[in-house]
């Protein structure tokens, strides 16, 4: 939850912002999902991990991926919802294009990170703590030099512009979101870019550093 919004919204005035970044990994090998999956090395592959809920993004990719070219979508985790997005991949058509993998140990989660070309944060503005979310995934990605698409969402726009590592969109905006999808797949340079600024950004954005910055609270 943003620190502003509790601010105000309960008068809290003494807050410490921690915030929960992975550990840092100078190297990190990432597994073929082209093989393990039977993706073509020609395709490229757009990643989301985490829980399977709504608002997370997750539907809202699958409903317009027949429209993102030559790509596959790979989803890492479990939840409740699971089937019914299987589901509808089966009514699309398009299941051969999306992957559901399930739970991988977490100490190989960043392996599997690694090798996708976008991690997604499509989160939806549904609640408030949606609209002020800064999920872990987002720095998983950047761990891993991932290059990142989220939702034009405050605090997930505030870290994505200020590392230069990947792009925003209106979520309301569907032809936006496939054209800026479709732009960043195709451009190689780009997301070559996106990720040396991941690789760049990891070095501040990591447990060690962060705790470094209120150890003196716990003395």
């Amino acid at each position: 939850m943003d620190a502003d919004y509790l601010k105000d919204a309960y008068g809290i005035e003494n807050l410490v912002v921690v915030r929960n970044l992975p550990k840092y990994i100078n190297e990190i090998k990432p597994i073929d999902l082209r093989t393990k999956l039977g993706i073509p090395n020609e395709d490229k592959i757009i990643l989301y991990q985490g829980v399977i809920l709504e608002g997370r993004g997750i539907l809202y990719l699958i409903n317009i991926l027949d429209k993102i070219e030559n790509a596959h979508f790979v989803v890492i985790g479990d939840g409740e919802f699971r089937k019914n997005f299987e589901d509808e991949t089966k009514k699309l058509e398009i299941k051969n294009k999306v992957h559901f993998m399930g739970v991988v140990n977490h100490e190989e989660l960043l392996n599997y990170t690694a090798a996708a070309d976008i991690g997604v944060a499509l989160i939806e503005n549904i609640s408030i703590s949606y609209y002020y979310a800064l999920p872990n995934k987002l720095f998983e990605y950047i761990m891993a030099g991932v290059p990142i698409l989220a939702s034009k969402l405050p605090q997930m726009e505030k870290v994505i512009l200020k590392y230069g590592v990947g792009k925003c969109v209106e979520m309301g905006n569907e032809a936006e979101v496939v054209k800026v999808l479709n732009e960043m797949l195709s451009n190689d340079v780009m997301l070559t870019a996106y990720s040396g600024n991941c690789k760049n950004a990891a070095k501040e954005l990591n447990w060690e550093a962060e705790f470094e910055k209120i150890k003196h609270l716990l003395n």
